[in-house]
């Protein structure tokens, strides 16, 4: 028998959960909170849904212990939607927690932040930590809280501006959702890492869906000088990894995968694990708004990259979103892509744009701290 679920109702979000917590204990596992619905608000505005332990809670032969049969009969997506509301109200109580008053410097960094789109979590662990840092240090100012917190989100990243090529070939995988700029960010990768520095190298498209794509990526690797094979199955890209053997990189595009084709991804994301030296990449515009960016680090997972890649870096200054997909990720970031040419707007990822956006590198310029509660 499964758990039993409790839905507790109050005009605030605090007050439902401190019901719960008063009824049900404060090891109450918190299944759900939010607003509730239309129907429901004449019993409060807010609603707190929590797994009751005190119910009978035999374990059934097919059953997974602790585990709702509601999450496990749901879809990936409805799970992503669940753990998005859940992320949602967790920012919620944070907002309504009431924490000391920060010194000016503090509080302009968190406006700097949240003007950065950083989620709310993020931005009060990282407050936190810089607090921490400097509450020996009375007299920290402006440059002092910027370098600490810079220091902060460096600490919680990983730079790997460069492809592995540990063995030959080494296969480089691109993948991403539809228009996140992987065709020309596998051009300028081809260019930068072979062609520039005269290593043998191989295109191959996946990608027979979109007749524009492949032969796009064709021209390209036709004026590369470069080897190109379109394979639409399994055992033609095989095929091409062989035929390629004695290459250092063989870089693969592979179609863009909308939400609703989760089952046509899984296809083409255990295909590829069958690759001997692959190294996927998982290319993401860095324009997205923060929550969209940390669902697709979720949703690509199932393609274990190895590391990032950012495009649309031209087309926004805002550092939050990327900055917490890698963490969320925990995978390196390799390169920012930074426009249409090629191979020009092709950058190594580094720490360099996090000290740009919060301006230790120009102190009073727009963006830095001073300028940070009015952007």
């Amino acid at each position: 028998m499964s758990r039993q679920h409790r839905t507790f109702f109050a005009d605030t979000l605090e007050a439902a959960l401190a019901k719960a917590r008063r009824e049900l204990g404060p090891e109450a596992l918190l299944v759900e909170a939010g607003p509730a619905a239309p129907a429901e608000r004449r019993h409060g505005a807010f609603r707190v849904v929590c797994a009751d332990d005190g119910a009978a809670s035999t374990v059934g032969e097919n059953e997974t212990p602790n585990c709702p049969r509601s999450l496990r009969d749901e879809s990936f997506g409805d799970v992503c939607q669940r753990l998005e509301r859940l992320e949602q109200t967790v920012a919620m109580m944070a907002r309504t927690v009431t924490p000391a008053a920060l010194p000016e410097p503090l509080a302009r960094l968190g406006n700097l932040l949240a003007v950065h789109d950083f989620p709310e979590l993020l931005l009060q662990e990282l407050l936190a930590a810089v607090r921490a840092r400097l509450a020996a240090d009375s007299t920290a100012g402006a440059e002092a809280v910027l370098k600490e917190a810079a220091d902060q989100i460096r600490r919680r990243l990983f730079f790997r501006p460069e492809l592995a090529g540990q063995r030959r070939p080494t296969v480089i995988v691109l993948a991403g959702p539809p228009g996140a700029g992987k065709t020309s960010a596998l051009v300028k990768m081809a260019m930068r890492e072979a062609i520039a520095k005269r290593r043998p190298a191989a295109i191959v498209s996946t990608d027979g869906f979109r007749v524009a794509a492949s032969e796009q990526l064709r021209t390209y690797a036709s004026i590369l000088g470069l080897p190109y094979t379109l394979a639409e199955t399994p055992a033609a890209l095989r095929q091409a990894v062989a035929e390629n053997a004695r290459c250092d990189f063989v870089f693969v595009d592979t179609p863009g995968f909308s939400r609703n084709e989760q089952d046509w991804a899984l296809e083409w994301a255990r295909m590829l694990d069958e690759i001997p030296g692959r190294e996927t990449l998982l290319v993401l515009p860095a324009s997205l708004r923060t929550l969209d960016l940390l669902e697709a680090v979720r949703w690509w997972s199932m393609f274990s990259p190895k590391a990032l890649v950012f495009s649309r870096m031209d087309e926004t200054d805002r550092i939050g979103g990327w900055v917490s997909a890698a963490m969320e990720s925990g995978l390196p970031v390799s390169y920012f892509s930074t426009g249409q040419r090629i191979p020009e707007d092709l950058e190594a990822a580094s720490e360099v744009r996090i000290l740009e956006a919060l301006g230790e590198k120009r102190a009073g310029a727009s963006g830095g701290l001073a300028a940070g509660a009015g952007r």
